[in-house]
């Protein structure tokens, strides 16, 4: 069981097709995050402690392998499990 599923939100990938996910979710476990897909492929693959809704106007940015934003939130990881 992971930490935290963000689903439901628009997910901006920073790979190097700078992906769109309308409806997409990212799996997060220990600080670190796991996945990043569509919210129906991530729900079906992970269960978690925590769920978040992000509808309807949450855009979720991972900005780097470090660090991602939600909201008007950004969280800054320093790459060793925590966030």
């Amino acid at each position: 069981m992971i930490d935290l599923l963000l689903i439901h939100g628009t997910v901006i990938t920073m790979d190097q097709n700078r992906r769109i996910l309308q409806d997409g979710a990212i799996a997060i476990h220990q600080g670190r995050i796991l996945a990043v897909d569509s919210t129906e492929k991530l729900k079906l693959k992970y269960e978690a402690v925590k769920v978040i809704d992000c509808r309807p106007s949450v855009h979720i940015a991972w900005v780097d392998r470090c660090s991602w934003s939600w909201g008007t939130f950004h969280v800054q990881n320093d790459c060793n499990g925590e966030y």
